[in-house]
């Protein structure tokens, strides 16, 4: 009688995938700063950090960026940091946006082991198409 209730909870506890989801992240370390553009704090808008590095061992990382320029860095979940490695940083703002979108140069950057709570995103006003701020997600530029 016993003996399908034991397979029952068995089957769950092997089933659940909970367990593997955790052990698959990858570390992240605590990643907040500042955005500027030409010195000038700027938001609000969205960061994507985009690993220079392209193998299994890396992971993009995004921020929503306050009026004030500043923004916690979240992998998995809102704020919970950021993958060590090199970035390049793509900007976003909302279409509704009073803040024009301005064309910025490629800009990389690098959050080592112990995190970066003072990264400092000062991008430069760029000339002419490609750059990395886009009035929508689709946008982004090329290195140079």
């Amino acid at each position: 009688m016993r003996l399908p209730l034991l397979y029952s909870l068995a089957f769950m506890v092997g089933c659940s995938g909970g367990a593997d989801l955790e052990m698959d992240k990858l570390k992240t370390v605590p990643a907040s700063g500042k955005l500027t553009i030409d010195g000038s704090p700027f938001g609000p808008a969205t960061i994507d950090l985009i690993p220079l590095d392209s193998n299994e061992r890396v992971r993009a990382g995004s921020a929503l960026v306050a009026e004030d320029g500043s923004f916690t860095v979240g992998t998995y979940d809102d704020d919970d940091g950021i993958v060590p490695g090199s970035y390049t940083v793509r900007v976003s703002v909302p279409l509704d946006s009073a803040s024009p979108a301005p064309n910025v140069e490629y800009f990389e950057f690098t959050v080592g082991d112990d995190g970066d709570k003072e990264i400092a995103l000062d991008l430069k006003k760029g000339t002419g198409a490609g750059g990395l701020l886009s009035p929508d997600l689709g946008g982004g530029g090329t290195p140079p």
